[in-house]
């Protein structure tokens, strides 16, 4: 079935109701990132990001650039979840590159070369960024 993509004025309608109806917080614990993380990903400050998802009434104080971005970001996130889904691939398995490099006292763009040299597997999910298998860290050992 073909489906109209969304326009300005729908993402920033799904992304008020996001905040207002309190689903980033469950968006957030969905896909698995910490606030910071998720704020960073939605390149705003943390502070801002927690007041979206504590403040009551936030939806209506926002500005509809900030809500048009995270309704964007809840479509692609929502399709790349069920293309996961599709696939059976589990977002448990798998593990945000920054939070590897963090774990593993490694600098993001070193194993982001590794990656693009094939040293390294890892799943590109679009909008989420690069993951890495659990089951694949022992690669960061080879790649070095």
């Amino acid at each position: 079935m073909i489906c109209a993509m969304p326009t300005v004025e729908d993402h920033v309608d799904a992304g008020r109701s996001l905040v207002g109806s309190g689903e980033l917080r469950e968006l957030r614990h969905r896909i698995g990132l910490t606030r910071l993380a998720m704020s960073e990903m939605l390149h705003m400050s943390p502070l801002t990001y927690t007041k979206l998802e504590e403040s009551a009434g936030a939806s209506e104080r926002m500005w509809s650039s900030t809500a048009e971005r995270l309704g964007r970001f809840e479509y692609l996130a929502e399709l790349t979840l069920s293309e996961l889904l599709t696939e059976g691939i589990q977002l448990d398995d798998l593990t945000p590159l920054h939070i590897v490099a963090t774990q593993q006292g490694l600098p993001q763009e070193l194993i982001l070369k590794w990656y693009r040299e094939g040293k390294l597997p890892a799943y590109d999910l679009g909008i989420l960024g690069l993951w890495i298998g659990k089951d694949d860290i022992h690669y960061l050992r080879a790649a070095a």
